[in-house]
């Protein structure tokens, strides 16, 4: 545990985020749970205290730990609002987490190669140059730790000597965030002396960066070439602020504040660009906000690559929708056009698979799925030799009857129609088939009454049956009995249809008890079962 989160010092606030939920649901009980959430807990304050994070990003973490967890524990037996507390060694942890991350640091001094990007230079007036950066390894992961720095300006991009040096070292060293970002500014902070005039007004200047006692990383970055400002508190007569009237400016977090009402950002011709190595776009938390894209009329929303998730972080497929909806879909497509005609439709699937093939799916049916378990497939739609085929684990045809009673048939009773309506099965009445739990195709929709069952009329089932008439072997023919609603093998052709094996076990206890003092051919009380039929009624 400790081990990760020293890890999470080096992510970024979607990686935090991944992580926390990840872990959170990885918990086995309510114990585990709430000593996670407690040194997660004590992690997020100490980024907090140690200016690792805003406090925007704190409160957002913050609560998305309280979020996660309240969700995990509605699933456990004992949810966390029905059981006490756990005390936690915190100050054992905290102090634990502190030394591993100190251990940390001098690892990545000794180890790891640091690289600068992101840079961003702009010229002053004042002696003073500001310059905000990226710390990252070798690996591409940001650095967080207060890194050495040495800073020179030259008049050349690769050679010659400098015009200017600055050194940021020991307890002046820079301090990047979580992210690895820092600002400072040349010839003021770090003790430094203000860069001569004269260097600033060369007409390029090339930016050279060490790391420690390193070599310069190449080639060195250009200086802007803005006009040198005589007044750089203000463009074209507007203040740097936040009215509505103001510049909109980037703060020492490193967000861009817009405080007007109804912000907005406007390209009126071109295509606008946004860019970055990864974008977040989300609302405040707690402000209940929506993300609208909106293209014009005529205009398409497009994602040419990579997989969407909606609901889960890592998308194994171009489209991967998780959610805990009891009593709504997870999604819900509608065409509302009323044209009735043969390009209307909901949904169109398609394969790029020849139409002879019989493998290929156009829909896989799943269970027992979670977030990280695909679960079992139980029926499919593919194609077949030019066809269709709806393939599933149910083996009957059936539909819903209304019952003559309020009895509730066993599976496996088969039914006729008696002069009081449908109702178990009686010698020399007219069959119609067995009460079924395992259909495929269901014929019509269950109405709202209280004596409706489903009876399979049609396909592989399996039914009720006594040895009244002797044993019961495969290919018998299966009619009615003495018992109502069970099967015994007959040669009449009244059937319900035709034994496709051997029963496999029959038990007297397994009979109605009213009945159990029937006899089969030998003289013994009867024995009951079940066995699977060729559903034939006749």
């Amino acid at each position: 545990m400790l081990s990760l989160l020293v890890d999470m010092a080096k992510k970024t606030i979607d990686n935090l985020q991944h992580t926390i939920h990840r872990r959170l649901f990885s918990t086995r009980d309510i114990k585990e749970l709430i000593d996670l959430k407690n040194e997660l807990k004590e992690w997020i304050n100490w980024l907090k205290e140690s200016d690792k994070v805003t406090k925007s990003e704190y409160q957002y973490l913050s609560s998305l730990v309280e979020e996660k967890v309240e969700e995990r524990s509605s699933q456990f037996e004992n949810p966390l609002n029905q059981v006490s507390n756990f005390n936690t060694s915190r100050k054992k942890v905290f102090s634990l987490l502190l030394i591993l991350f100190a251990l940390l640091l001098v690892i990545l001094s000794l180890y790891l190669i640091y690289k600068p990007a992101n840079v961003e230079v702009e010229r002053s007036s004042d002696g003073t140059l500001p310059f905000r950066g990226t710390l990252k390894n070798a690996e591409g992961n940001p650095i967080d730790t207060k890194t050495d720095v040495i800073f020179r300006l030259y008049a050349q991009p690769n050679t010659g000597s400098p015009l200017y040096e600055g050194r940021c070292i020991g307890t002046e060293g820079i301090e990047p965030d979580y992210r690895g970002e820092f600002t400072v500014i040349l010839g003021s902070d770090c003790s430094m002396d203000p860069i001569p005039e004269a260097v600033l007004t060369n007409e390029v200047i090339f930016l050279g960066v060490a790391i420690s006692t390193g070599e310069e990383i190449m080639p060195r970055y250009r200086i802007l070439s803005s006009t040198y400002s005589q007044n750089s508190a203000q463009v074209s007569g507007k203040s740097v602020g936040t009215g509505t009237n103001d510049i909109p400016y980037l703060n020492e977090n490193g967000l861009i504040l817009i405080e007007a009402s109804d912000p907005a950002l406007k390209a009126t011709s071109g295509e606008f660009t946004i860019e970055g190595a990864s974008l977040s776009l989300k609302t405040i938390s707690g402000g209940e906000g929506n993300i609208t894209l909106q293209p014009d009329a005529g205009g398409y929303t497009l994602i040419p690559s990579g997989n969407v998730g909606i609901g889960i972080f890592e998308p194994t497929s171009k489209l991967e929708i998780a959610g805990l909806e009891p009593y709504n879909p997870i999604a819900s497509i509608k065409n509302i056009s009323i044209e009735d005609s043969e390009n209307t439709q909901v949904m169109s699937l398609g394969l790029a698979t020849p139409s002879t093939s019989d493998n290929a799916k156009f829909i896989s049916f799943r269970a027992d799925v979670t977030k990280e378990e695909a679960g079992v497939e139980v029926g499919s739609i593919r194609l077949n030799n030019n066809g269709v085929s709806y393939e599933t684990k149910g083996a009957d045809f059936a539909e819903y009857f209304e019952i003559s009673s309020l009895t509730e048939y066993p599976l496996g009773t088969i039914m006729a129609i008696s002069e009081t309506g449908i109702s178990a099965a009686k010698k020399e009445e007219v069959l119609v088939g067995a009460i079924s739990g395992t259909a495929g195709f269901i014929g019509n929709a269950k109405e709202n009454t209280n004596n409706s069952q489903l009876i399979g009329l049609v396909g592989q089932i399996d039914v009720l049956v006594t040895n009244e008439n002797g044993p019961i072997e495969r290919g018998a023919s299966i009619g009615i009995g003495t018992v109502p609603g069970y099967g015994i093998s007959v040669r009449a052709t009244h059937i319900v249809g035709y034994a496709l094996e051997n029963p496999k076990a029959m038990q007297s206890e397994l009979c109605p008890q009213e009945f159990r003092s029937v006899k089969d051919t030998s003289g013994n009380p009867i024995k009951c079962g079940k066995v699977k039929i060729l559903l034939r009624p006749n």
